[in-house]
């Protein structure tokens, strides 16, 4: 599903959904208990959905609380008769797409671009994405072998893992040494492999937390709060913009000495 941001009608979003989940406009309106031949008015412009109805679709189509505002949004401007209304939304909407923009092309940089098949292989297995990561540590690169007792993986292990990365445009060999890596990969949240790729690393995280692997500038925090929505969002884009933040940190970095890993959550 491409990015909601991009779209400035409610019913492109749901198109756009349906197309990437195999899915119909009949299934979707049966999951959300709206008449089929109510549903397909609206999806050709002969009908509005309520924002009961657009919440439901978005729940159903499991978009995030901050996804599901700007859908309501785009609904209510489909339905907006007042010319001074109309404007008023559009400049909200407007200016919701450009932060959603600017943070996109910040937390993106120069991504390596990978088809649908190899986003699917780079993502279905966390060891592919330790790997790639560590190869970009000098001595991991030079001498790649380092790396089965890093991540406690068999020579026969790395090896297979190495291949795939070489297959995929990653990484390239001489001489037994990794000479050129290609570092950045990005995920879009919308993607169908976000969610598991979400889960691998907080496994991992888990487990590192059991371990004895625990350095001293290691960092862990939980914490539980309560406050109102729109102050959840305005936390959210406080992460958002410390995650821009400790990119640019890691960008101007004098040497790259170990791979760390970075996980937040907020729900």
């Amino acid at each position: 599903m491409n990015r909601i941001y991009g779209h400035q009608c409610y019913r492109e979003i749901i198109r756009a959904f349906v197309k990437s989940h195999d899915s119909s406009h009949r299934a979707l309106a049966t999951a959300c208990q709206i008449h089929t031949s109510y549903f397909s008015r609206v999806m050709t412009g002969d009908a509005e959905f309520s924002a009961e109805q657009l919440f439901k679709i978005c729940k159903a189509m499991e978009l995030q609380e901050e996804d599901i505002n700007f859908v309501l949004m785009l609904g209510e401007l489909s339905r907006s008769s007042h010319h001074e209304h109309k404007q008023f939304l559009k400049q909200r909407i407007e200016a919701v797409q450009e932060e959603h923009l600017r943070l996109s092309q910040q937390l993106q940089g120069e991504m390596t671009r990978l088809g649908p098949e190899q986003i699917d292989l780079y993502f279905s297995d966390i060891r592919l994405a330790k790997v790639h990561m560590l190869l970009t540590v000098p001595r991991f690169r030079a001498y790649p072998q380092q790396i089965s007792r890093r991540l406690g993986l068999s020579e026969h292990e790395l090896q297979k893992l190495l291949e795939r990365l070489h297959q995929l445009g990653l990484i390239r060999f001489h001489g037994g040494a990794v000479h050129h890596v290609e570092q950045s990969i990005h995920l879009d949240e919308h993607h169908p492999l976000s969610l598991q790729n979400h889960k691998n690393w907080r496994i991992d995280a888990l487990h590192h937390l059991t371990s004895s692997e625990r350095q001293p500038h290691d960092y862990h925090f939980s914490a539980t709060f309560t406050c109102d929505a729109d102050t959840k969002g305005r936390i959210k884009e406080i992460f958002k913009s410390a995650i821009v933040q400790a990119q640019s940190l890691v960008a101007a970095c004098p040497r790259v000495e170990q791979a760390y890993v970075l996980t937040l959550d907020l729900y």
